[in-house]
């Protein structure tokens, strides 16, 4: 969706409907990750990793003023190559994820069909 909205052209309500589903494509991204954190651990450990992975999370977005301010002194990137990166760093944790979480897809596809045992 971020790569969508990098063509040239487009006009206000189409970004608005791009960027919609643009947040829906990142609930598909994070909430089975969130599951799987939550699942995964020992019931001792579980509170830790929720910390860390919320702790992370954090360092990420307070991170970001640092990755702007690189793309300005890179050459100030137009909005469309900003989307374009965001969707080559999406691309490339998303295959990252899959090699060290092979179990992660199949509990995707489990979450969208919402079984009876699922829950949100």
């Amino acid at each position: 969706m971020a790569a969508l909205l990098s063509r040239p052209g487009i006009n206000y309500l189409t970004v608005l409907a791009q960027l919609a589903l643009l947040g829906v494509a990142g609930g598909f991204f994070v909430v089975p990750v969130n599951a799987l954190i939550q699942q995964q651990p020992r019931p001792e450990e579980k509170g830790r990793a929720i910390a860390v992975a919320n702790l992370l999370s954090f360092v990420g977005v307070a991170l970001q003023p640092l990755a702007q301010y690189a793309m300005m002194r890179l050459g100030h990137p137009n909005p469309s190559r900003v989307f374009v990166i965001a969707a080559a760093m999406t691309l490339l944790m998303g295959i990252i994820l899959a090699r060290m979480l092979p179990e992660l897809w199949p509990r995707t596809l489990d979450w969208t069909r919402l079984r009876p045992r699922a829950t949100l």
